[in-house]
Formats: structure tokens, C-alpha cells, sequence
């Protein structure tokens, strides 16, 4: 299990780093491999191409540790968060919602695209109770059966349950007749009741309009069948008959733009607010009975909805995450802050949810909306192509990488209980990492050298781990040689030159990466192909397609006695790890796979009796103990992994008086001496053929 420290565009940058399992996993949490920039200056993403070559050579399990500039003071060259907050159009403004990103970086300036659900048809609800207030959507408006705001109706004139297939009207002012609206025919009509040849008008009592009578039903007029109104009307059961009244009766509203297909307004009980503040036709707020709107439009089509929106996390036109169902009202169960939170209930979302909401105070959803419009992308809103929908999409902004890169200190990292640890330091709490890398630093002089020095520091003092590092760019022979001699540890290993691989970026063509993430992939691949005494060399580098320097066999004779490993291109061979060395000065640590062998059979000896301890220590124990090393031992001598033609010549373990003296004994210290013959790496092959002659 390998473990990479590095900056990325993206991500958490505090607490428990991070297990990946796939380079898709990688870009969900930490961002895409797209340039970094600090201060102005484009930086290589060198962190998110080195994830994606470990997972391509082979490794299945990465632990990522995001590091930014300034992470412990949170200063100037620190990466800023984005965000957009919401405000009145006040002066003083005043804040209604803040939307920000739940971590600093520039891929934090994301696009939020609120996509009405219209899944809750109003004559589907209860009717809300006279204190709620919730946002309504209205679409396909019916401009010829809505009330003209002069001649405003009252709820109370026209009960739900009579508008079976009308919606109400009233005449424009000073006119004597008030009927309804026919949706068959567009025209408004006057009901009458028929009983025998009596034609009478329908009355107040019967819950239609008022000022209907029978002197106003037009003498000789055309009387056409309708419908029954239930008894529950009032009414009876007799037929109905509707007489038009002239088309001059239809109504409109009186500023409504021509085309207006959707509306916006609140509901309270059972009166519609249609506000001007979200209506930009209307020159003043307007209130209409919600019977008006009920009834759907002309073309049949349900036209009012409480709505609630999907929102689409969005970089650019790609999305990365979804909250569904999400209500804009703050007193709704699924509302902004709750679905969108500042620290996620579940560890998966902590890790990759982007962003998150939060309501200053008490919000009104009307004031909310209206701001909300004012900032949607006009572009999204009003798309030049026909063929692309309308969207409501909001931009977050002020992201950014830092103005520097990140330094020593950052890469080091510190123990942070409070606010979460961050850089090396924050992989000590996971016992399973066995390699650790950290490829940004090397295209970075400024901290390269020190970068390594932390690493070997680390790896020393976690016991069981080893660092993948490697030469800069560009580094000559001399450099390379001058580079790695400052350094002697059996827990780094050296990889030179730099690899060519495919650029992640929308126009291709190909980027330069350091070789440690390539290295870590193939050594996580060994390990559990063939195990961790077999030596990761002798491997073809997937995904590499060149070199930054070709080396030749005279060069790798001068390079790999100083434990710096070679990756060569052969011909008909491909680009292959071609080293196994350590930069130990210890001839008994030289390879990569002996150092690992040993460091994975103590780590497993150490970890397989952790139950010895505050045990009886008497010869039962030490027998016990004993016992359980030497079948471990066994297992890897039977599985080829250890030299030698029996047990007795691969290993040896001893746990009894001869190990202890007597003040291990007072002092409670059990002592266990095992030796082992590891398997060294045919580093060197070499053929002798002599010529027999005829005679002999």
C-alpha cells in the first residue's frame, strides 16, 4: 500500500488521508490532472499524473495526503476557498445564503445548475397551511385565463371544487358582466341552470361568480350543452348550458410580456403572491385566488408546481456531484443547509461532497429567489443555441491554487489534533502504508533535497516503510551521480530518468512526470503478484511512452553501484524498470526487495504477536512464541521465498534462557533471535562456454 503527499487542485487538506482504489476515485476527490497555478505561474499536476501511473502499473491501493501552501498559518500564499453569497439588493446588503466550496483550490469555482423537478403537481398537495409559504413555478401560463389585476378576485368567490373546467375571470373595469372562461371554445361564458323551458343564470349560492342574474343572460342567445356540476356544488343535477359573451371578454395580465411561458410566485393558504421582485414583466406584486391557477392551461398541461430542485455540481459542463430534491424554503425538511451541509454526516461525502449552504438568520424564499435570479448565468439562462435547454446555474468564485507552491514544512507536516494533521505527519496513524512518495517536490529545487531528507526521516521512524524518490528533470549523468551521493539510507530507493506519458489535457500531446509513481505502482504489482522478496525490476513501465534521457549499459555501469536505479527503453523490449537498489552503503541492504523482504517479515512477526504482551513470561510463552514464528517462517521457506534446500538452512528462531539474561527477565522483556536467508536478486547473469574438442 503506497501513500503520495503532494498538491492537487482539490480536496481535503487536514485529517486522515485519504484511501483511493482507483484513479476515478482520485479525481472525484482531489480534482482532475489539469495544471495547477501559484501566484501566476503554471505548474505540471504532478500529484494527480503520478496517481494515475501507480494505478496504471499495477497498484490497487494509494493513500492521499493534499498539501497546500501555508497549510499551519492559513496565510497569503495559502489556496483561497470559493464561494458566492447571496445578498439583498439593500444598501447595506444583507446576506440571505452563502453557497462555498468545502475546500480551497481553483477546481473550487464551480458551476451550481438548479434543475426544477416538477414532480409535485399543486392539486397533488394538501393546501398549505396559511403560515407556510412555499416557492411555486409556473409554467405554460395561460394568458387569456388570468385575472386582470384591476378587477382582482377574491379566494373566497371561488371555491376549489366548482372550477371542475373553467378557471375564473372577471371583465375588464366598468363592464357589467362577470362569467367564466371556456377552455373548448377560448371564449368567456355565462352558466345557466336549465329546469323545464326556464333558463336562469346561476346564483351566488351556487359558488360561481357574483352579479350573475337572469336579465343578464343575452336574450335569444345560443345555448351550448356543458357538463354536470356534482350536488356537492349546490347545484343539482340538471344540465348545464353555457352562452358566449364575445371574445372581447378575454383577459390577460396587464403588463405580461408576449411569450411569458413561466411565472414565478409563493403560496400561502390559498392566495398566490405573484412579486415583482421575481417577475420582472410585472410593474407591482400581484395576488390572485389559487383556484386561477389550478386548473391547468389551455392545452391541458398542469401549469403550477411546488417546486423543489435537483442541483447539478458542475466543472465546467462536467458533473461531479448531485443533491436531489432540495427545497429553497428554509423551513422545509429537505432544505439548502440541510441537504448541503458544511460537515457532511457520512465519511464518504466528507471526503468528496464539494460544496455546502448555509442560510444567514431567517430567509425569506422570495427575497431568496429574487436574488438568486439576479445572479444566474445569463448565458445558461438565455442560450444562443436553440437546442440547448435554459439553466439556472450559479458560479462559485475565488478559488484559488495559493501564490506559491508548498514548502518544506508543508510536506512535513505536523500532529494536529484540533484541526486535523496534515502532510507526512498525517500518515502516522495508518499502520499499512509501506511506500511513500512525494513526485511534486522534485520538479520544485527550492525544496527537493529537503523534500527527501523528510521522507527518510519518516520512513526511519515508522520502521516499515521505504521512499520512492527520484533525480529533477532534466538532470545530466554528473547531476544525477552528485544528486544521490548526498543521501545513504536502506529505506530510499533512486530512480532515474524522468517518463514521457499521454497529457491529460483536452489538446493531448504528452507531459514529463517523475518515475515514482510509476516505481510504487510496479512495487505494489510485485508484491502482490509474485510477493515482496521477488525484486520490481525487469518490468515494463505501463503508460510510458519515452525517456528524458536514454540511458546505455556504460552509464547504468556507473550508476547502479551508487544505487541509482535506471528505467531504460530496449528494443522489441519496451521501457523497463531495470535497477533494485537501495542507497544503503550496507552491502547487506543493497536491494529494494531484500530491505522490504525484511522490513515485511518483522512488520508481520511483530503484528502476529501482539498477543504475547502482559502474558506469564515463563517457557510456555517462549515455546508458544516460537511455535508461531517458525510456522510463519516455514510458510514463506515452502512458498520459495527464503534460500536454501530445507527449513533448517533458510531460517532459525530461538525464544529461551539463551536469549534472555536475567534482567530482560526482572524488566519484563521477552527476547526472540530469528535468522533468515533471504533471496538475492540475479542482478548479474553470466554464461561461461568453453569449447570442447573432438578427442576429448
Amino acid at each position: 500500500m503506497a501513500a503520495i503527499i503532494g498538491p492537487a487542485r482539490f480536496g481535503p487538506i487536514r485529517g486522515t488521508p485519504q484511501l483511493l482504489t482507483s484513479f476515478n476515485e482520485y479525481t472525484a476527490t482531489f480534482g482532475d490532472a489539469s495544471d495547477l497555478n501559484f501566484g501566476g505561474t503554471t505548474v505540471t499536476n504532478y500529484t494527480a499524473y503520478s496517481a494515475r501511473a501507480f494505478f496504471d502499473n499495477g497498484g490497487q491501493q494509494l493513500y492521499m495526503a493534499r498539501i497546500v501552501s501555508d497549510i499551519a498559518n492559513l496565510g497569503s500564499t495559502t489556496a483561497q476557498t470559493a464561494a458566492l453569497v447571496v445578498r439583498t439588493a439593500a444598501t447595506p446588503p444583507v446576506t440571505l445564503v452563502t453557497f462555498g466550496a468545502r475546500f480551497p483550490g481553483a477546481a473550487g469555482n464551480l458551476n451550481l445548475v438548479f434543475q426544477p423537478r416538477r414532480s409535485q403537481r399543486l392539486l397533488q398537495l394538501a393546501t398549505p397551511a396559511p403560515t407556510d409559504t412555499v416557492l411555486l413555478r409556473l409554467t405554460n401560463v395561460p394568458q387569456n385565463a388570468l385575472v386582470n389585476p384591476a378587477n382582482t378576485l377574491t379566494a373566497a368567490s371561488f371555491p376549489l371544487q366548482s372550477l371542475i373546467a373553467a378557471a375564473a375571470f372577471q371583465a375588464p373595469s366598468g363592464a357589467a358582466t362577470t362569467g367564466q372562461y371556456n377552455f373548448a371554445t377560448g371564449q368567456p361564458v355565462i352558466y345557466v341552470d336549465q329546469s323545464g323551458t326556464t333558463h336562469t343564470a346561476l346564483p351566488t349560492s351556487a359558488a360561481f361568480a357574483t352579479g350573475v342574474s337572469a336579465s343578464a343572460v343575452p336574450s335569444g342567445a345560443a345555448m351550448t350543452p356543458t357538463l354536470r356540476v356534482p350536488a356537492a356544488a349546490g347545484i343539482g343535477q340538471t344540465p348545464m348550458y353555457s352562452i358566449p359573451v364575445g371574445p372581447t371578454m378575454r383577459l390577460v395580465f396587464s403588463s405580461l410580456a408576449a411569450g411569458t411561458t413561466t411565472l414565478y410566485g409563493t403560496i400561502s393558504g390559498t392566495t398566490v403572491t405573484l412579486p415583482r421582485a421575481i417577475n420582472p414583466d410585472f410593474s407591482a406584486d400581484q395576488s390572485v385566488p389559487l383556484a386561477m391557477f389550478a386548473m391547468g392551461s389551455r392545452t391541458g398541461d398542469g401549469n403550477i408546481y411546488h417546486d423543489s430542485y435537483d442541483i447539478s455540481v458542475r466543472n465546467g459542463n462536467l458533473e461531479i456531484y448531485s443533491f436531489p430534491d432540495v427545497d429553497l424554503e428554509q423551513d422545509a425538511a429537505r432544505n439548502l443547509a440541510q441537504i448541503m451541509p458544511q460537515t457532511p454526516a457520512t465519511g464518504s461525502a466528507v471526503a468528496v461532497q464539494p460544496v455546502y449552504a448555509t442560510y444567514n438568520g431567517t430567509v425569506s424564499v422570495t427575497a431568496l429567489w429574487a436574488r438568486m435570479m439576479a445572479g444566474f448565468n445569463d448565458a445558461a439562462l438565455h442560450p444562443s443555441d436553440p437546442a440547448v435547454a435554459p439553466s439556472y446555474m450559479l458560479t462559485l468564485t475565488g478559488g484559488t491554487d495559493g501564490s506559491a507552491s508548498p514548502a518544506l514544512a508543508d510536506y512535513s507536516g505536523a500532529v494536529d489534533e484540533t484541526h486535523g494533521s496534515y502532510g507526512l505527519a498525517a500518515l502516522e496513524g495508518i499502520d499499512q502504508v509501506s511506500i511513500v512518495l512525494c513526485p511534486a517536490a522534485a520538479a520544485d529545487p527550492s525544496v527537493h533535497q529537503a523534500v527527501i531528507s523528510a521522507i527518510q526521516a519518516h520512513c526511519n521512524r515508522m520502521l516499515y516503510r521505504v521512499g520512492v524518490i527520484e533525480a529533477a528533470p532534466g538532470a545530466a549523468i554528473a547531476d544525477v551521480e552528485q544528486f544521490a551521493g548526498q543521501f545513504s539510507d536502506t529505506r530510499l530507493a533512486f530512480y532515474y530518468p524522468w517518463i514521457s506519458a499521454a497529457s491529460l489535457a483536452p489538446t493531448g500531446g504528452q507531459v514529463l512526470l517523475p518515475p515514482s509513481g510509476f516505481m510504487a505502482g510496479l512495487y505494489a504489482y510485485t508484491d502482490i503478484s509474485r510477493g515482496v522478496h521477488k525484486a520490481p525490476a525487469n518490468e515494463v513501465v505501463q503508460e510510458a511512452l519515452g525517456l528524458d534521457v536514454y540511458v546505455n549499459t556504460a552509464q547504468q555501469k556507473i550508476l547502479n553501484p551508487l544505487g541509482i536505479n535506471c528505467i531504460r527503453a530496449f528494443p522489441s523490449r519496451g521501457i523497463r524498470a531495470w535497477g533494485a537498489r537501495t542507497l544503503s552503503a550496507d552491502p547487506q541492504w543493497q536491494y529494494v526487495n531484500v530491505r522490504r523482504y525484511f522490513l515485511y517479515l518483522e512488520h508481520s512477526i511483530a503484528e502476529s504477536t501482539s498477543w504475547v504482551v502482559f502474558e506469564p513470561n515463563g517457557q510456555a510463552l517462549w515455546s508458544a512464541v516460537a511455535t508461531t514464528i517458525s510456522d510463519f517462517l516455514y510458510n514463506e521457506w515452502f512458498n520459495g521465498r527464503l534460500f536454501g534446500a530445507t527449513p533448517a538452512e533458510a531460517y532459525f528462531v530461538r525464544c529461551d534462557r539463551t536469549t534472555m539474561t536475567e534482567a530482560d527477565l526482572e524488566n519484563g522483556r521477552l527476547v526472540c533471535v530469528i535468522g533468515v536467508a533471504p533471496l538475492e536478486p540475479a542482478e548479474f547473469v553470466i554464461f561461461r562456454i568453453g569449447q570442447w574438442t573432438a578427442s576429448a
